[in-house]
């Protein structure tokens, strides 16, 4: 039997090789060994529990219903599978071959192996000793848990620290002593740490998952729930409906959530309430639906709860934490993250969030969309959850982002670019979604409990430059991926080069893009698209909603006017009233319906009216440039009235109900018969008697159709 010696100098064995083999059946709801050295194996779909027996016994496990059950004192035995798996008590060794699995061990000296791909190696209580494999793995050490060696640590694996007091490299260094060919960390009360064939000169400081450090932190935000401070639409903490969402309270539904979110505002659904404090305990509550309330939340099936704090409290950079005892059941979604408090989206920080059927998988996201498409950076940390309260934090400035859990480092990436502006928090409890439907027999769905959430600034780390935008602004973007956010007033938004998101908000706004792929929302107030430095031509249409061009089609939202740019252009407004101007080029433009204002610009301009045989047609627009010896006036949808079966001159001019001129330099007005109109400024001379004297060749000049 081969051994290996462990930090204590005491020989820990390997199990012996198999003299028998068992195999699980359908038929065998129990598989017991010999009193000689077995294998036993698993099988996937066989529910069944395994009994080794005396002598060393090796259990092979495929999943979570194959069951490993041992006596103290019956020989070596060891469990391999490729699960994230925690060894019962009585079984001695551990080997974990799954990518992205957790190999986590007992109270006894065990041995624990990984294999290729990373594994995250936690032997727990007595002195153990931990291989890692081929490829990057994390090797996790607790204080109180005993004296640990690590076989393989080399230049790509992680160490985490735990409870040792340690937040520097220097730290590290300095509890550092080379024995022979081995370097032992010695972490106080006789606790060491031995790295095998390893010397301090080999480390590096990106090597350890350590404690986080507040001592150059203020803390910001502080809230430990000795009761609820509800927003009241003018005060409060915490609004329990997302900014954008309904009377009735929200969901978001592009996630597969189940549940809907109760809005304590919302009278019809005020007898549901998914929170209640005690002891300084907020607790959130998910709960099936009731057919009542079913009928005033969407027909959703869960009601549950969340809370934000857009209303009260942003911050760029610094440390975000919340206290929580998260539920462990079957498709509970329990999450703490963060938002931009502009409204944009992407960028999101995602602190935590948790599958309820697994406690001890931490998803920690970062989602970005500098490179013009949805970027969603994440890693699953590999933890020991027993239950109970623990923090979940991150640490977020201009150049990392840093994931904690109970206060030590546990994932780590870079800032994306577009993620330096004021974010606020939401924690909520989902059902469904990525942790699936609940189990159909489960009675209960499960709580979220929450001791605090706190928020720390950063002292000494430069934040980007704080804008006043209560007044009229101009805010210029990079050539990289920006989000240009307005304020209050009538601001400019350029976003210039790059990927941009300009979002107008308050006020009378005006957007421009330039290059690149961008998203335009004006918000509040009147706001104009404005194109009016690019070569292409666009298509912009706002009924649609979109600005295309051969190579991009551009979003745009609450958008009531546009500008074209030096191309040949076709802009299409809405229902409201509208301001088209064309710009250079050869346009087209067309009001649709409401009362809009059109311009031309330079170039031969097409002007277009629509559904001159319905009532109220286009609306009363103006054109406010019409150039009588180059630009087409354009008429559709006309009845053919003197039934030629063909549209022509002879039917414009028989929905014409008046031509009204203003005299010389005044404007004319075409009224039709169904009470739109299209008025020419300037157009008048005291001649104009119908619609042929506003052009110079009524041929090519006048469209109809």
């Amino acid at each position: 039997m081969s051994t290996v010696t462990n930090a204590r100098g005491i020989d820990l064995s390997y199990s012996a090789a198999a003299v028998n083999n068992f195999t699980a059946t359908d038929a065998t709801p129990q598989l017991r060994g010999s009193a000689d050295n077995d294998a036993l194996w698993g099988e996937s779909v066989v529910d069944v529990s395994m009994y080794g027996g005396a002598g060393d016994d090796v259990y092979h496990l495929y999943s979570g219903i194959n069951r490993a059950f041992e006596s103290a004192g019956n020989g070596v035995d060891t469990v391999r599978t490729w699960m994230s798996y925690r060894l019962p008590e009585n079984i001695e060794n551990l080997v974990v071959t799954g990518d992205g699995r957790s190999a986590f061990g007992n109270a006894a000296d065990n041995i624990i192996s990984g294999a290729a791909g990373q594994q995250t190696l936690d032997g727990f209580a007595g002195d153990d000793v931990l291989k890692g494999g081929a490829d990057s793995d994390i090797f996790v050490v607790t204080q109180g848990n005993g004296s640990d060696l690590i076989l393989d640590f080399g230049s790509d694996d992680l160490l985490r620290l735990t409870g040792y007091g340690l937040s520097s490299f220097s730290d590290v260094r300095a509890k550092a002593t080379q024995n022979g060919d081995d370097l032992q960390l010695n972490l106080g009360d006789g606790e060491v740490l031995v790295l095998a064939d390893t010397s301090v000169d080999q480390l590096s400081a990106d090597q350890f998952q350590l404690g986080l450090d507040l001592s150059e932190m203020t803390l910001s935000f502080e809230d430990d729930f000795d009761s609820l401070d509800l927003w009241d639409g003018q005060n409060g903490t915490w609004d329990s409906n997302y900014w954008w969402g309904a009377d009735n309270g929200s969901t978001l539904d592009g996630n597969n959530e189940l549940q809907w979110y109760i809005d304590h505002d919302y009278g019809p659904t005020s007898d549901v309430n998914p929170f209640s404090v005690n002891n300084g305990v907020l607790t959130i509550k998910a709960a099936q639906a009731s057919a009542g309330t079913q009928a005033e939340i969407n027909g959703y099936d869960y009601t549950s709860g969340m809370l934000t704090s857009y209303e009260s409290f942003a911050q760029t950079y610094g440390y975000f934490e919340i206290r929580a005892d998260m539920p462990d059941s079957q498709g509970l979604w329990p999450s703490f993250w963060m938002l931009p408090a502009d409204g944009s989206w992407p960028p999101e920080l995602d602190v935590v969030e948790l599958r309820g059927q697994n406690p001890e998988d931490l998803i920690l996201t970062a989602h970005s969309i500098e490179t013009g498409t949805h970027v969603i950076d994440d890693r699953v940390a590999k933890v020991t959850d027993d239950g109970g309260f623990h923090t979940y934090g991150v640490r977020w400035d201009a150049e990392d982002i840093v994931w904690y859990y109970d206060g030590i480092e546990v994932g780590r990436t870079d800032t994306p670019s577009d993620m330096h502006d004021p974010m606020y928090m939401v924690f909520n409890l989902a059902v469904g979604g990525i942790a699936g439907a609940p189990a159909a027999d489960q009675a209960t769905l499960g709580q979220m409990k929450v001791d605090y959430v706190r928020a720390y600034s950063l002292d000494g780390v430069a934040q980007p430059p704080v804008r006043d935008l209560s007044g009229n602004d101009t805010i210029m973007g990079t050539v990289e991926a920006d989000r240009l956010g307005g304020g209050a007033g009538d601001d400019v938004l350029h976003g210039k080069a790059g990927n941009d998101r300009l979002l107008g908000q308050a006020g009378d706004d005006v957007l421009m893009g330039n290059a690149g792929l961008d998203f335009f929302d004006g918000g509040e107030g009147t706001d104009t698209a404005d194109f009016c430095y690019d070569q292409v031509d666009w298509k912009i249409n706002l009924t649609a909603g979109t600005a295309a061009n051969s190579a991009v089609t551009e979003t745009l939202v609450s958008i009531e006017n546009v500008i074209g740019g030096k191309g040949n252009d076709t802009l299409s407004g809405d229902a409201g009233d509208n301001v088209l101007a064309g710009g250079h080029g050869n346009d087209r433009l067309a009001g649709r319906d409401g009362n809009d204002s059109l311009s031309g610009g330079s170039g031969r301009d097409t002007f277009h009216f629509r559904k001159m045989d319905q009532a109220g047609g286009d609306g009363d627009d103006r054109i406010t440039d019409f150039q009588k010896w180059a630009d087409v006036l354009s008429f559709s949808d006309l009845v053919d009235s003197d039934s030629d079966s063909d549209i022509d001159l002879n039917d414009l001019t028989a929905a014409i109900s008046s031509v009204t001129d203003g005299g010389s330099g005044g404007d004319v007005t075409v009224a039709f018969d169904n009470g739109s109109s299209v008025t020419l400024a300037g157009a008048g001379n005291g001649n104009v008697d119908s619609i042929t004297d506003l052009v110079n060749d009524a041929n090519t000049q006048i469209q109809v159709s």
